[in-house]
């Protein structure tokens, strides 16, 4: 299994352990009364017991950072049933808070993609990556990992995934992104990972070579 959890399985992960809370504590309060049925507490110890043990298999693939990440998650998460127009003032309520900055996904978007070819292509933490700031600021926000499989490796290697980052660049020169300015500061390894050469475009572009 991966690694790192891609969006779903993050949602899918975060069901599994709120609900394996609310059967515990579903547990406690029918242990509080006057004698439960045995065969129907038997079920929900049961129920709990292979939830635990399933969500613990899963965890024994994990990457630790991304098992640190998960556990930072679930403390801000708790299991709530509103009607849906108290729902709705609830997240207004959130996105109106004062020490939160909001950004839109549009936003984020366009802040992403104009940090990446700067800095992920010119890595200098490729062999410490656990120490990247970056790579910390993109989990804690939920950046979702473009290398679910990564073992040892940053799982927002661009390059190490086969991503274009210099095709990336060319579609978002609308963000105020020089790409021959770009080009000039990568070191030599980048500049070749990304299949670059000498010779210039008719547009003064670097070129591609064929691989």
């Amino acid at each position: 299994m991966n690694t790192y959890f891609s969006k779903n399985e993050k949602i899918l992960m975060t069901r599994l352990m709120l609900l394996s809370g609310l059967i515990g504590e579903t547990i406690k309060e029918y242990e509080k009364g006057s004698a439960p049925d045995k065969k129907f507490m038997r079920g929900l110890r049961t129920a709990n017991t292979w939830l635990s043990n399933a969500m613990d298999r899963r965890f024994e693939f994990l990457d630790t950072d991304a098992v640190k990440d998960f556990i930072r998650h679930i403390d801000h998460m708790d299991l709530l049933f509103v009607p849906n127009d108290k729902a709705k003032e609830e997240r207004k309520q959130l996105k109106e808070m004062q020490d939160s900055l909001y950004l839109s996904a549009e936003t984020f978007s366009r802040l992403y993609s104009a940090i990446i070819p700067y800095t992920c292509c010119n890595c200098p933490r490729r062999k410490d990556f656990r120490q990247c700031m970056l790579r910390e600021i993109f989990m804690e926000v939920g950046v979702h990992p473009i290398d679910h499989q990564a073992n040892d490796t940053c799982q927002f290697d661009y390059l190490a995934a086969g991503i274009d980052l210099m095709e990336w660049a060319r579609q978002n020169l609308q963000n105020g992104i020089d790409l021959d300015d770009w080009a000039k500061q990568l070191p030599k390894k980048s500049r070749e990972a990304l299949g670059e050469t000498k010779e210039k475009t008719p547009q003064g572009r670097p070129s591609r070579r064929s691989k």
